[in-house]
């Protein structure tokens, strides 16, 4: 508000009392008590107060006294008061001896936010509003009654709702089964939203509805099936996504959960069985309610959008192929990637200059006669046999057992932000190749410490010294030059040559003198998380020079992990327990971060190989209906959304409390128990953390808990039990454990 003009209204309302102060003609005279004008115009809380020049020292106090309270009371917003002429003194003991007030604004955000502390100070504002009146009403204190009476009629206006709504409008608008409709988006009957795969096959029967994910919305359980105008509809899909309506903060972002239903049953339309269409697409029952509560999630997923080019509009990246392109091959050992065709990929993406840069892509694959496939494919030259080559751990359902004509008939999907290298990688890739132009002056690469203190705490773990991050952040934000930092994507390796054990960089291989480079990927959140691995930069002996002459050639933005031995442990899942399948990973290149990292080397060992998730293949008819009370449980979902907040903030709080950093045990645990809480949906089960650090956690979380380590451990399925679960903390967390409960635990965890 105006400054000036709230002084100048105080000073005209000071002028009304000087002049209201003495009686009208043939009354008698009586002595005025003093007055303190009120502020009812704005919410200003001001210690500037006006005071008659008649009053004594008693009366000074005392008014001062009240018209502190009068000023926490002022606070709240007020009715507005429509007074009439100014009324004269009446005389003593007389009630009605005020001034008059100008009527109250509106309120302003200030005026809101002092309801609170009104509020909390209501037992003390009606003892001190009493206090100083006689019997018969009179002020004795100095404080004009109007202010006081109108304080205490505030709160009452205000909460029984007089104000502008209209008749009924609490009972109006539309629903959609319990929930009502807050916000609709329309389009032309004409207009196609084929962006997902479960948007081309449902068409216009489909239904997107959002329901936010807080705790008064989770308290209403979400619906199964819905009846509305003569229609049905059956719930098919859910997915936990960011609500982009809801303003995100810095560490956290409001989240929705996005149900997608089919009309199964509606006038002039034939009657469908959701489960029965399903099935025709992939063996959904084969799968446990939970896993395929995951697979049909996966969707979902957008498709990226290509650009238009002479032969093409802009279009999703949806594509329908002849089953026959693809195929499975044997397991190389990475989990999640496959490989396609050069000639294949450039042609897919439509043969411009873009397409001839793609290094991978990261699909949704499905093909009723093969299953459905999520995971990257790795560009390949000199492809032999079909132009797709699956892996068997991209297969996330098999192959559907009912017979259409969909059989022959595949669809490729390509993901949102599944195009790589992305457009940060190609301008750090012009910054690496000094034959290159350098990028636009509007480039500002990703930092590693924008969000959060993970990567650089990890890096303070493993030796690094505080001053020489804090020097390499600012060299590299200020100067392009010096930056020795990238976010790239993991791939396998599609020559097979490369030594086990080692890593390439795409464009990097130029760097003069790089010999070795820190990786991990986020959430990297124990010690062991980050590595430095070999990395490759002269052709190896086992390698033909034309294949590494094309690995040279490819553009910055991956890296290729060797394939592992026979039996032996692959390089992503010890870092940070990651995979292929569109995982981004951190690498740093500078010299000084090297030279102090003291990181874990590789393990070589043989591990137990986990059988497949797909076994044994026990189909469950009611396999939808158990996969629905899943998706509408959104107390669950809420409450393992919030735990998963609180787990990485306790972990962070006590990593930064301990001189160990990442290396303290209660981090160790915190941080696995948060690793946990993000597969909760995908794995269920009980979430292990070592009972003395349940206190820290909030009562209503604790229930998703477990203190019982091989409890926790045998439902939650993983690729790597020894890289995931690290036995070794479980003795120091249970010092008093006998080492056979250990060993039979250890034993229980691998099978």
């Amino acid at each position: 508000w105006n400054v000036k003009r709230a002084d100048s209204k105080r000073k005209n309302a000071g002028a009304e009392h000087a002049s209201s102060a003495f009686p009208p003609a043939g009354a008698t005279p009586t002595p005025t008590p003093t007055h303190e004008v009120a502020e009812l115009s704005t919410g200003r809380r001001s210690t500037r107060k006006r005071q008659n020049t008649a009053s004594t020292e008693v009366d000074r106090a005392a008014g001062a006294k009240k018209m502190k309270t009068a000023e926490v009371a002022t606070a709240a917003p007020l009715p507005v008061v429509k007074p009439s002429s100014p009324k004269p003194s009446l005389g003593a003991g007389s009630k009605d001896h005020l001034v008059a007030q100008k009527p109250t604004q509106k309120p302003t955000p200030r005026q809101r936010g002092g309801r609170k502390a009104a509020a909390a100070k209501g037992s003390n504002k009606k003892s001190q509003g009493n206090a100083g009146k006689t019997p018969g009403g009179a002020n004795t204190t100095g404080m004009a009654p109007f202010a006081t009476a109108a304080a205490k009629s505030t709160r009452v206006a205000f909460d029984s709702g007089n104000d502008w709504r209209l008749p009924d409008c609490a009972v109006g608008g539309s629903h959609f089964g319990a929930r009502r409709i807050t916000k609709l988006r329309l389009a032309m009957p004409t207009q196609k939203s084929e962006d997902t795969i479960l948007s081309h096959v449902l068409g216009h029967r489909m239904v997107v509805t959002e329901v936010p994910l807080k705790k008064d919305e989770a308290s209403t359980g979400l619906d199964k099936v819905v009846s509305e105008s003569g229609c049905g509809y059956e719930l098919v899909s859910a997915k936990v996504k960011e609500d982009h309506d809801v303003p995100s903060f810095r560490f956290a972002s409001a989240r929705c959960v996005r149900l997608i239903y089919l009309q199964i049953t509606g006038d002039r339309l034939a009657d469908l069985s959701a489960r029965e269409e399903l099935e025709k697409l992939a063996d959904f029952a084969s799968l446990s309610p939970r896993k395929a509560v995951s697979r049909l999630e996966l969707l979902q997923s957008p498709a990226c959008m290509l650009p238009k080019t002479k032969h093409a509009e802009r279009r999703p990246a949806i594509f329908f192929i002849s089953a026959s392109d693809a195929c499975e091959i044997d397991e190389n050992g990475n989990d999640g990637c496959g490989f396609i065709s050069e000639e294949y990929l450039v042609d897919l993406l439509g043969g411009n200059k873009a397409a001839f840069n793609t290094l991978a892509i990261q699909v949704r694959f499905l093909a009723p006669r093969l299953g459905l496939f999520k995971g990257m494919l790795m560009r390949k030259r000199a492809m032999v046999g079909p132009p797709i080559q699956l892996s068997p751990t991209m297969k996330k359902a098999g192959p559907s057992i009912a017979r259409t004509e969909r059989d022959e008939t595949a669809c490729l999907l390509i993901t949102a932000a599944g195009r790589f290298p992305s457009k940060e990688s190609v301008f750090v890739g012009r910054l690496v190749d000094s034959k290159a132009d350098p990028p636009p002056p509007s480039f500002k690469p990703k930092a590693f410490d924008k969000k959060s203190d993970m990567i650089p705490r990890l890096l303070r773990t493993l030796g690094v010294r505080p001053e020489t991050l804090r020097n390499y952040i600012k060299n590299s934000s200020s100067k392009l030059a010096n930056l020795n930092h990238a976010y790239v994507v993991g791939v396998a390796d599609p020559t097979g040559s490369l030594p086990s054990g080692t890593i390439f960089v795409t464009g990097l291989g130029r760097a003069a003198g790089l010999k070795r480079i820190f990786i991990t990927r986020s959430p990297c959140v124990r010690a062991d998380d980050g590595r430095v691995a070999r990395l490759v930069s002269s052709k190896p002996a086992e390698m033909i020079q034309k294949d590494w002459d094309w690995l040279r050639r490819l553009p910055f933005g991956a890296v290729v992990f060797s394939n592992p031995g026979p039996g032996m442990r692959c390089i992503p899942s010890q870092i940070a327990r990651g995979d292929l399948d569109g995982d981004r990973y951190f690498i740093c290149w500078n010299k000084e971060v090297l030279n102090q990292v003291k990181a874990d080397s590789f393990v070589r060992g043989p591990v137990k190989q986990e059988k497949s998730h797909l076994l044994p293949p026990r189909r469950n008819e009611c396999w939808l209906e158990e996969a629905q009370e899943l998706m509408v449980n959104s107390i669950a979902t809420e409450e393992v959304g919030a735990l998963v907040g609180k787990l990485y903030t306790l972990a962070e709080k006590k990593a930064d409390g301990s001189a160990r950093l990442l290396r303290d045990r209660d981090a160790e645990a915190f941080g696995d128990a948060y690793v946990r809480a993000l597969e909760f949906a995908k794995h269920g089960g009980a979430i292990f953390l070592p009972a003395h650090l349940h206190g820290d956690v909030p009562s209503r979380l604790r229930k998703h808990l477990s203190s019982r380590a091989e409890a926790a451990a045998v439902p939650f399925a993983v690729r790597d039990p020894q890289s995931f679960f690290n036995w070794g903390n479980v003795k120091r967390w249970n010092v008093k454990r006998a080492d056979n409960k250990r060993k039979n635990a250890n034993l229980l965890l691998l099978q």
